[in-house]
């Protein structure tokens, strides 16, 4: 669903690169924009829970929940046994329980999807598809009391401030293929000036 909407806009995601995703570091620009609010139907693709199996540390998964899920592990052995769940709720559940989960997880996990999201739209439709947003605001509304990834909209979340780290890695991926894809028709441009300059001279 898109609306127009008031938000304060932070774009910069992952301390790892420079930058926090603490409330105080949000940059505070209040801006008009288009908002999607949620990640089904014709934005479906935005989910985790979309099945396109995409290449992820050397594994291949058949959704991003499943890439996510599988880094909680140490072993090799455990990670592996992702790779087999095709159903994003049932790879959410074992992730939930997994016992061989990292201790440093809630410190890296942001930073973990950040790269599993540019894992999975570095593929070239997908790419596509998340830029076809546009500059919209991306944020998955929900009503299972995530404000962590997203923002629950239940009465009892309704006043709470969601970090809507999903949606906010999501416009940070967008963002980067944005400058790359212009960054290639700005060459694109140069190499036909270029050889059309070159085909002038050829003809004198």
């Amino acid at each position: 669903m898109k609306v127009m909407a008031l938000f304060y806009y932070a774009p910069n995601i992952g301390h790892r690169y420079g930058y926090t995703l603490s409330k105080e570091n949000i940059a505070k620009r209040e801006i008009i924009m288009e908002k999607i609010t949620s990640f089904r139907d014709e934005y479906r693709f935005l989910s985790n829970f979309y099945q396109y199996p995409f290449a992820f540390n050397g594994l291949q998964y058949p959704n991003a929940e499943a890439a996510f899920q599988a880094q909680k592990c140490i072993n090799d052995e455990d990670i592996i046994k992702y790779i087999q769940i095709k159903n994003p709720v049932r790879a959410k559940q074992m992730g939930k329980k997994e016992p061989g989960l990292r201790k440093d997880w809630d410190m890296i996990s942001s930073d973990i999807m950040l790269e599993i999201e540019r894992a999975k739209y570095a593929i070239p439709k997908l790419g596509e598809m998340l830029l076809s947003t546009g500059d919209a605001y991306l944020k998955e509304s929900n009503h299972w009391h995530d404000n962590r990834w997203g923002h629950c909209t239940c009465d009892k979340c309704k006043n709470k401030t969601a970090q809507n780290l999903l949606g906010n890695i999501l416009m940070q991926v967008r963002a980067e293929l944005k400058i790359a894809h212009d960054a290639d028709k700005k060459l694109d441009g140069s190499l036909s000036k270029e050889n059309s300059t070159q085909d002038q001279n050829t003809e004198l």
